[in-house]
């Protein structure tokens, strides 16, 4: 007894079709924008990648922000100056992307927030599950529909 099997050919074709597609149909620089997005609007919203509170600032750091500011502090938002947060930048090719700060110097100030490195842990600079499931696997299928149907 044997087991015939049909469509070989298209099977094959897709696969090959597939294996190509990062390099012609993924909006790589669209999609970093999209997670510098994501990472921007929820930070100034004062929440972490799990969604909760930030950390609050030390008594005397708020303060000070509160003085220098002539305001009062009424939620962490990692932006003091705009400094570190208009550092972070996309970048890409056919093949990939990233998010990325720019100056080295808020870069590392980035890091010490994000891994609590003599800081509170303020992890800010990564997206959950639910953010790449509702906001970045839609633009990683319609450029994969986009694709297939140019097949």
């Amino acid at each position: 007894m044997s087991v015939r099997v049909e469509g070989v050919e298209q099977v094959n074709e897709l696969i090959e079709s597939l294996s190509l597609m990062p390099t012609d149909a993924v909006n790589w620089i669209k999609l970093a924008s999209k997670a510098k997005e994501i990472v921007s609007k929820r930070t100034a919203y004062g929440r972490d990648v799990s969604g909760d509170k930030f950390s609050p600032y030390s008594a005397s750091y708020l303060e000070y922000k509160e003085e220098r500011l002539d305001r009062p502090v009424t939620r962490v938002d990692l932006f003091d100056t705009g400094n570190m947060l208009g550092a972070m930048q996309v970048d890409g090719t056919k093949v990939g992307s990233r998010v990325f700060f720019a100056d080295p110097d808020e870069g590392k100030k980035a890091k010490y927030h994000n891994e609590g490195d003599g800081l509170p842990k303020r992890e800010f600079f990564a997206l959950n599950d639910d953010e790449i499931d509702s906001k970045i696997m839609p633009i990683v299928n319609k450029d994969i529909d986009k694709f297939m149907d140019g097949l």
